[in-house]
């Protein structure tokens, strides 16, 4: 529909790209040969993270228009997140961890995306109107 938003937030590549818990953990996990591949990339494997460049250039592509982006989120909870997963999945192989770790983010999340944060931003969140 002509004139439609579409609001959406995605994993910002860039300068911080390296810092995911779950890359490195799935990462971890393929190496040691032990541990569970988390749940929350089980479709794609790994957690992708997108230029924006290539955000401008997809949207474009189907017919949308970019009125704003922004970058947030420091990701002040991966490495605690990446703790949690090495000693509830890997050291005592309990498959809920990684559940836990996302409900506990939850207060760090909210934390992170009110600093600002410039060119070490670890998410985008784009509006974005149908042509």
């Amino acid at each position: 529909v002509s004139g439609g938003l579409l609001r959406l937030q995605v994993p910002r590549h860039g300068a911080t790209s390296w810092l995911e818990s779950l890359n490195i953990y799935r990462y971890s996990v393929d190496v040691l040969g032990i541990g569970h591949d988390p749940r929350e990339i089980g479709l794609t494997g790994w957690h992708r993270q997108y230029a924006e460049r290539d955000l401008r250039a997809m949207l474009d592509k189907t017919g949308f228009s970019v009125q704003q982006l922004e970058r947030h989120s420091l990701g002040l909870a991966e490495f605690p997140s990446l703790g949690r997963l090495v000693i509830g999945d890997l050291l005592r192989n309990d498959r809920t961890t990684g559940k836990r770790v996302k409900d506990r983010r939850v207060g760090l999340d909210r934390l992170d995306s009110c600093l600002p944060v410039g060119p070490l931003s670890r998410r985008i969140l784009i509006a974005a109107t149908a042509n």
